[in-house]
């Protein structure tokens, strides 16, 4: 960890990612911090996901959240949900910002969509009053 520097989820920063393999966002760019705060805290690496500033060249992707503006960056950016990763704390090279609490809902939903958590809000509905009980078949 950076001297007095304390990690929080829904920060931005600026990290070096490292160099390319394969099709992995690498390089300096701005990240989210995704990790819990008691992580943050303790660990010596951090969950993140990685913007990027050319969203004219991305696909629109359910992983992906759009960020018009977010205090800290220059311009807007895509969070690429699907580019998921943990670093070491030594890759973050400065504090950018923060983003909002709608915006970090979004991400979380972006992420929960890549990582299989998702249920579509249709089935949700479905699902409300109605509890699972153990051994009973379900959708996921």
């Amino acid at each position: 960890m950076k001297e007095n520097w304390v990690y929080r989820r829904g920060d931005l920063y600026l990290a070096n990612l490292g160099v390319p393999v394969g099709s992995k966002q690498v390089g300096v760019r701005p990240v989210v911090v995704l990790q819990n705060d008691v992580g943050n805290y303790y660990a010596p690496t951090i969950t993140i996901v990685p913007l990027t500033s050319k969203i004219e060249k991305k696909r629109k992707q359910p992983t992906h959240f759009f960020l018009r503006k977010a205090k800290g960056l220059a311009k807007p950016s895509m969070v690429l949900a699907e580019q998921l990763d943990t670093c070491d704390n030594i890759c973050v090279i400065r504090h950018l910002g923060r983003v909002s609490k709608g915006q970090m809902r979004g991400i979380d939903e972006a992420v929960r969509i890549q990582l299989g958590y998702y249920i579509p809000e249709q089935a949700e509905k479905k699902r409300q009053g109605k509890c699972r009980k153990d051994g009973e078949e379900g959708d996921g």
